[in-house]
């Protein structure tokens, strides 16, 4: 039963939000460095590697059956057609009570012009007020960061800016979210690129 639940709360809200996608080289003059507070006791010690990438996830959070993650990336896509941009789901995290995190790599040009127009109109017919946008680095990958409220999730989208670009989701059960707020800022702080010089 708790699979089929899993199944059900991810692919939903995955498909509700339609995720998007990446970008070329391009200006960041308006991204500016973000400070987070991170309490590494809220976060993994060990580092989960996605692309050419890293993050500490939150503790509670484990790796979804890996059939699981299959079945949900055949589902996502088979629905690319409704996607302004194609994501390909890389993995999956959830914790007791069914949040998740989702990573996906993205293969799209263009991805800031892509947010700020197609995907920023999208959000405002489907959810007009019910969603903020901020642009700011984390340690030193250009990020652009929505937050979109629906009845049941608070989904925070992660676009990172670099190479062929990828995104991570945060889906948060709303009566839930001001407990999990610190935690997913820990865990979003540890964020960065994998084998570069400040990070060795």
């Amino acid at each position: 039963m708790k699979k089929a639940v899993v199944v059900q709360i991810v692919f939903i809200t995955i498909i509700s939000l339609n995720v998007f996608g990446c970008s070329d080289k391009q200006s960041y003059t308006k991204f500016s460095p973000m400070e987070f507070r991170i309490d590494s006791s809220l976060v993994s010690s060990s580092e989960t590697f996605f692309e050419d990438f890293s993050i500490q996830l939150p503790n509670n959070f484990q790796q979804l059956e890996s059939n699981l993650i299959q079945e949900i990336k055949s589902r996502i896509e088979d629905q690319k057609d409704t996607h302004v941009i194609d994501p390909k789901v890389v993995d999956i995290y959830t914790d007791s009570l069914n949040n998740s995190l989702i990573l996906s790599s993205l293969n799209e040009n263009n991805l800031l012009s892509k947010l700020e127009n197609e995907f920023l109109m999208q959000i405002r017919q489907r959810y007009q007020e019910s969603f903020n946008i901020s642009y700011f680095t984390i340690n030193g990958i250009p990020v652009v960061y929505f937050q979109i409220y629906n009845d049941d999730f608070v989904n925070l989208k992660i676009f990172l800016l670099e190479n062929a670009g990828f995104q991570l989701d945060f889906m948060i059960k709303n009566n839930r979210y001001r407990e999990y707020s610190k935690i997913i800022e820990s865990s979003i702080g540890t964020i960065k690129r994998n084998n570069t010089k400040e990070n060795n």
